[in-house]
């Protein structure tokens, strides 16, 4: 009995990693927290007040009274920090001829970046397309193989989270959001698909690690 009260306690903690100013914070929760709970650990960790923090995961800001694990939330899942009182700050300390002057800048920045995103998301759209086929054909693949290319795409979005544009830039980098979402949903049901299907043959399992094997590695 005790054992099974031991374990039950472990399982309601969840780890999640947060990115900020360059630097991932590791995290510990419980399961049914919620993204104001987790901005008050944040402050603890930071110092930088909740009130000026603005969470987002797979691309979309969360509430504070959302709770993380209906958000969709798992161990080990990532999230992007920004500073809302710090942008304040700038926008207002930044004359007017200034400001016109960095808004063409993050345009032309922003296509730049996003289209080198865009690059790499083609890369995993292209995995996740070798992982369905050989799902689909009622094979199985090492489960790390779809955790690596979802953790990736996870990374993806916040690569487009950071990045400022206006304009076109703005359109591209949202149309690339949508499809990372896209392919995390994909990966998510083959990842639930692959959990049921039958073993592969050893054949099988040769020619799908050899494909991986030529996988570009990426910046992240």
């Amino acid at each position: 009995m005790s054992f099974r009260g031991s374990e039950a306690r472990s399982n309601s903690i969840m780890n999640v990693e947060v990115s900020y100013g360059g630097t991932w914070l590791d995290l510990a929760v419980t399961s049914y927290a919620t993204f104001g709970d987790l901005k008050k650990i944040i402050a603890k960790k930071t110092g930088l007040a909740p009130e000026s923090q603005k969470l987002f995961f797979r691309g979309i800001e969360e509430r504070d009274e959302e709770c993380m694990k209906m958000a969709g939330l798992k161990n080990n899942s990532k999230l992007l920090l920004r500073n809302s009182a710090r942008n304040r700050v700038e926008e207002v300390s930044t004359s007017n001829d200034r400001k016109e002057e960095v808004k063409v800048t993050q345009i032309s920045q922003g296509s730049e970046l996003v289209a080198e995103v865009k690059e790499d998301n083609d890369n995993l759209a292209a995995q996740v397309s070798a992982l369905e086929t050989v799902i689909c054909d009622g094979h199985k693949v090492l489960e790390n193989d779809i955790n690596f290319v979802m953790e990736m795409l996870e990374r993806q979005l916040l690569k487009l989270d950071e990045i400022k544009a206006e304009g076109e830039g703005k359109v591209q980098r949202k149309m690339e959001v949508c499809r990372v979402q896209s392919l995390l949903d994909t990966a998510d049901d083959l990842k639930r698909r692959n959990s049921g299907s039958n073993a592969m043959s050893s054949d099988d399992r040769a020619s799908v690690r050899y494909t991986y094997s030529k996988r570009t590695k990426m910046d992240v």
